[in-house]
């Protein structure tokens, strides 16, 4: 069985970010150590769960999110981990749009689900076969529309857990295996409120300056004291030093 773990879509070094884990505190040693100095908090369902971890500076708060909203403001974190959120979240759609709003929009989330097209799965609803446990099981369509519907833009996948069972039967039969998704018993997916390129752009300037740069561009477009508008165009670019590449991308 070869598997990866949620921080291969962690970045690592001194960046000053906001993160949150949510009943993924298994993740915070590893994520201390990649992100020195980043504030790292942590949902738990009990504080004995967080025990362990005490030493790490790690701010907890003991909270069941599938009950209610996260208790934080909108857009504080630039990571959430959320590792078993669409597993066992009584409302899975409430959640990810939950999180969505949580993020900056510059973030992202990661979790994983179980993959409801593993050979395993397959072989068992074949011997009439399901274990009900209160997991959902998801296909990677299903996950698509889900954080479609939460308004992420870019969505992309990894294995968690993946073996070498030989499918050929049920491709004989008609099932699609593309990137080994037969084999695939767990998905890890990496959600971003913004694609890669646009929040590179964003994250050179902060929200404040960007919604003073969107409404002077909408001013100047739409000839509104055209004069007025440019000179403070040009005063903004000039104090905040925006370079021309960046304002024609905007």
């Amino acid at each position: 069985m070869k598997t990866q773990s949620p921080l291969v879509y962690v970045p690592q070094g001194p960046a000053k970010i906001k993160i949150l884990t949510v009943e993924s505190s298994k993740f915070l040693p590893a994520l201390r150590k990649r992100l020195p100095n980043a504030e790292i908090f942590a949902v738990v369902a009990e504080i004995d769960d967080f025990a362990p971890y005490e030493r790490l500076n790690v701010v907890p708060t003991v909270f069941d999110y599938r009950k209610n909203p996260l208790p934080y403001a909108e857009k504080t974190f630039d990571i959430i981990i959320a590792d078993e959120c669409l597993t066992w979240s009584y409302e899975p759609y409430e959640t990810v749009m939950d999180i969505s709003r949580k993020l900056k929009d510059t973030g992202f989330v990661v979790t994983k689900f179980f993959n409801a097209r593993c050979h395993k799965m397959l072989r068992e609803l074949a011997a009439g076969r399901f274990t009900v446990d209160g997991r959902h099981f998801w296909t990677k369509n299903d996950v698509v529309k889900i954080f479609n519907d939460a308004v992420f833009k870019e969505i992309d996948f990894a294995y968690a857990e993946r073996d070498d069972a030989d499918v050929s039967a049920f491709v004989t039969m008609g099932f699609d295996n593309f990137n080994e998704d037969l084999q695939t018993k767990t998905w890890l997916v990496k959600a971003a409120r913004s694609k890669a390129s646009v929040a590179a752009l964003k994250s050179l300037y902060t929200p404040e300056v960007r919604r003073r740069l969107a409404r002077l561009l909408l001013r100047v477009e739409y000839d509104v004291e055209r004069e007025k508008n440019l000179a403070a165009l040009t005063e903004l670019c000039r104090r905040e030093m925006i370079f021309p590449e960046y304002l024609h991308d905007f």
